[in-house]
């Protein structure tokens, strides 16, 4: 959609979002490692732009999600408005830096007729921009109807003073009130420092919980990369108690509603990998562990099964237009085992950041882009020929046989199926991604498998081939040798089912 609301659209926005509100996405009553939407068991799975579609005016977000339906991806994250960059390094200009002034940017705030700030007239946070909320419902609307998800984050990380704080809205450069918090660090953003400040973030999160109220595809992530460093620092302890009190904002804001019909809460443990995950903040109301880059992946996956779903949140970048001289990026075969390892170690979710999406090419057309998005589609396929919500990981399936240098990862239900996967891969050193191993090989696994009958497939994860079977008749229970595998590269995965 560009830049004005056509008006069909905007008739259509002065009613409900549905005639009958839906029960939002949820987590599965029966396995809370997944998701429940539309009665109907859900992974979610993708490879999106950089948050951006709705806060950037000239990004045509109809032709993305038609694009993401395309290829089979059901989710993408978008950011709120409170938080957008300036084009500069690393990303240069991206849809999360969409320029200055109202033709370009939009934001939750109405503008006020003072001149100054970043957008040449400053935002008055005592009024709600009418516009914005239009557009959001309308992007949210439309995701619906082509079966994506949307994440919506709330804040973010103010990560520099220059090209992050002081084009945020927020700033009190940029808007009438906030002379109450100049001086504020861009790196207290996200604590109880300004009480001021704290309460016009409330104020937000109040408004905009209260309006998408009946939307079902949505659920609310309350801030991207809130800290880095270690858990137990006094600083991530400032950041805790301020995630406290805005996941409290959200919960008092759907308090009247029927549990059914409360939206998820997602969290970013974006701190130090070794110590694992760190004291989750309200860990009652908090649906979804949200985690960022390879070197998280450990300590989401030992959450697996602790009653929320856990999230690969942000992998390393995909298409980026400056691969050659800012190498923290990746090829599409170094994203495409990273997915299939962590969806088949008990990931609900695994969202790629693809920075072939822009204005101008909502497609995100590029060969690596399209090659990857081929790889995420049959990701998906795969895990959902499964009857994969009674599946949960099984760490004792690969009984051995599996090389040095290789990681298998499983999801079974006992004697009935399993989904296992292997990758030959190293972790690129300082890149936090892989760098997968091409070299043709075969492998010699042993299973253990309680007794039964059983079919198993090998599948080619790049194209979903099935590059050979065996059937194991009356096995009597316990570890038994497979026949060698077929010949592949870097990855394999196999299908087991009883018969």
């Amino acid at each position: 959609m560009g830049k004005t609301l056509l008006p069909v659209a905007l008739a259509i926005l002065c009613t409900p979002f549905l005639a009958a509100a839906e029960v939002p996405i949820r987590l599965h009553p029966a396995n809370p490692q997944y998701f429940l939407y539309k009665s109907k068991p859900l992974v979610l799975i993708t490879s999106g732009e950089h948050y951006g579609s709705v806060l950037n005016l000239n990004f045509d977000y109809v032709t993305y999600l038609d694009e993401l339906k395309r290829h089979g991806l059901n989710l993408t994250r978008t950011f709120s408005g409170t938080y957008r960059e300036a084009a500069v390094d690393p990303h240069g200009k991206t849809p999360l830096s969409p320029g200055r002034g109202p033709e370009n940017f939009i934001a939750p705030w109405a503008l006020s007729n003072v001149d100054g700030g970043y957008d040449g007239k400053k935002y008055d946070l005592d009024r709600w921009n009418p516009a914005y909320f239009q557009r959001l419902k309308d992007f949210l609307r439309r995701a619906e109807e082509r079966g994506v998800i949307v994440e919506l984050v709330l804040f973010c990380r103010m990560y520099t003073d220059e090209n992050h704080w002081k084009v945020s809205p927020l700033h009190p450069d940029n808007n009438l009130q906030g002379e109450a918090w100049r001086g504020l660090s861009y790196r207290r953003f996200m604590t109880l420092d300004s009480k001021e400040l704290v309460e016009r973030q409330r104020a937000f999160v109040r408004k905009i919980v209260s309006e998408l109220r009946d939307v079902p595809n949505v659920y609310f992530e309350v801030a991207n990369e809130p800290a880095s460093g270690r858990h137990d620092s006094a600083f991530a302890k400032d950041v805790h108690a301020w995630h406290e009190a805005i996941i409290d904002e959200i919960v008092s804001a759907e308090a009247a509603l029927p549990p059914e019909s409360r939206h998820m809460i997602a969290y970013n443990d974006h701190y130090a990998p070794g110590p694992g995950i760190g004291p989750i903040p309200r860990p009652q109301s908090v649906h979804i562990l949200n985690g960022h880059y390879l070197w998280k992946m450990e300590d989401l996956l030992a959450e697996a099964g602790k009653g929320r779903a856990v999230a690969f949140d942000e992998t390393r970048w995909i298409a980026h237009p400056r691969f050659g001289e800012y190498g923290n990026t990746m090829k599409p075969a170094s994203g495409r085992v990273e997915a299939w390892e962590f969806m088949m170690g008990g990931g609900a979710v695994y969202s790629n950041l693809n920075f072939a999406y822009q204005p101008g090419n909502e497609r995100g057309a590029s060969p690596e882009s399209d090659e990857f998005k081929q790889y995420m589609r049959n990701l998906k396929e795969f895990l959902t020929s499964f009857d994969f919500v009674r599946m949960r990981p099984d760490r004792g399936v690969l009984a051995g046989g599996l090389p040095a240098g290789s990681t298998g990862r499983a999801l079974g239900e006992p004697g009935r199926q399993y989904a296992i996967y292997i990758h030959h891969s190293k972790a690129a050193r300082g890149r936090n991604y892989y760098e997968p191993n091409e070299e043709p090989r075969t492998l010699n696994l042993e299973l253990d498998l309680p007794a039964g009958s059983y079919r198993v497939e090998w599948v080619r994860p790049t194209d979903l081939a099935v590059l050979g079977s065996q059937t194991l008749t009356r096995h009597p229970g316990g570890k038994v040798k497979l026949a060698a595998s077929p010949e592949h590269h870097a990855d394999i995965a196999l299908r087991i089912r009883s018969r």
